[in-house]
């Protein structure tokens, strides 16, 4: 419009911008118009069974052989000492069975990689790490391109979550309703031990990233999905107990070394 000043600001951030702009316009003496932009379009990944080069943190596994459902789900990269890229998934994924991963995008034999340690057990963690090509490590989360993954923090009862789920195909987001809980895990029939989200989950949902979105252009990892109750292991738990690793972080290495 001829004469009028628009200012584009993202879409999340509107509603906390609003009340102050008419101040903000009137101070400006001429007039202006607040509109919410649109989020940064993927152009890579057509869909979670076709999201490679790199692939994206909620991208589908499938196990042993590409089939009609997805078993789990990719979620955190991290990196090993020698900087040999690899991510976390649930560790119920890695029981039993062939322990080799595929993703459908990828050329070839769409092998992502093999399973590479586990804390699943008696009275364990359901967390597990598997092997990933160097050139498809990426911290962005699948349609979630303003939230890449700076560092992990500790889960704080009450504190603001979201998942991106594989098979689902969706982001949902909650809140963690505890810290340390025990459940049964039907997979290996073992008690395991991590955190607990109002978040729902189902089949193939398993090891789907659990994120804090502290602000635009950060993400924290929280935590890998466990079952369809919210039940998930815990990120540090895994950096320690698969580790020691470090969560991809290009941005601030200094998150590599603790909670940001």
């Amino acid at each position: 419009m001829d004469g009028q000043l628009v200012f584009s600001i993202d879409a999340e951030a509107v509603l906390g911008v609003a009340s102050q702009f008419a101040r903000f316009e009137s101070a400006l003496g001429v007039p202006a118009r607040l509109v919410a932009s649109k989020p940064p379009s993927d152009t890579v990944c057509a869909s979670r069974d076709n999201c490679v080069s790199p692939m994206r943190i909620g991208d589908r596994l499938y196990k042993g052989v590409i089939d009609s459902h997805n078993e789990c789900t990719m979620a955190f990269v991290v990196y090993t000492n020698s900087l040999d890229a690899q991510f976390l998934t649930a560790g119920h994924c890695g029981y039993g069975g062939s322990n080799n991963w595929y993703h459908p995008g990828l050329p070839g034999n769409h092998l992502v990689g093999t399973d590479q340690a586990t804390l699943y057990g008696a009275e364990g963690d359901d967390l597990m790490r598997i092997q990933l090509p160097d050139a498809q490590a990426s911290n962005l989360i699948y349609a979630e391109p303003n939230y890449p993954i700076r560092g992990y923090v500790y889960p704080q009862v009450g504190m603001p979550v979201c998942t991106s789920r594989g098979y689902t195909n969706v982001i949902s987001c909650g809140t963690v309703t505890s810290i340390w809980v025990r459940w049964f895990s039907n997979t290996g029939g073992y008690y395991v031990w991590g955190g607990d989200t109002n978040l729902p989950s189902a089949g193939g949902d398993s090891g789907s990233p659990i994120y804090q979105k502290a602000y635009l252009g950060s993400g924290y990892a929280v935590g890998t999905l466990s079952n369809t109750s919210g039940n998930f292991g815990l990120v540090y738990r895994a950096l320690q107990g698969l580790g020691p690793l470090a969560i991809y972080d290009p941005g601030d290495p200094s998150c590599n070394l603790g909670p940001c």
